[in-house]
């Protein structure tokens, strides 16, 4: 989860973690796309903030799909209705709260299960 508000992130990896999800955390994007760079194959979806210092929500979408064309993306952004956001969702992200978002979020794997 790419988010600079540190509640939203802890309250969000707890539950996500009570589900049987392992979670990373990063609060600066520019360093979850360096970790992204060397655990994407570990890492099945991203929840990314719009509203980012220093590298914003489409540059950090960008980045992280030149490491990985298929990264399964989720839009978390109060600020959705933009262009930036409307191209990302061309590019094949989910916007948190549409409808299919529940679908996207049940085809990710629970680490363990089988």
């Amino acid at each position: 989860m790419i988010d600079d508000d540190v509640l939203l992130t802890d309250m969000v990896a707890e539950s996500l973690t009570y589900c049987g999800h392992d979670v990373i955390v990063c609060n600066i994007s520019l360093a979850a796309v360096q970790i992204y760079e060397t655990e994407f194959k570990a890492i099945d979806m991203i929840i990314l903030d719009m509203t980012m210092p220093v590298l914003g929500g489409k540059a950090a979408f960008e980045a992280l799909r030149r490491i990985n064309p298929d990264a399964k993306v989720l839009i978390s952004s109060g600020y959705c209705g933009s262009a930036e956001a409307d191209a990302m969702l061309q590019a094949g992200a989910t916007r948190l709260g549409c409808s299919h978002t529940q679908q996207v979020l049940d085809s990710v794997p629970v680490r363990g299960s089988a």
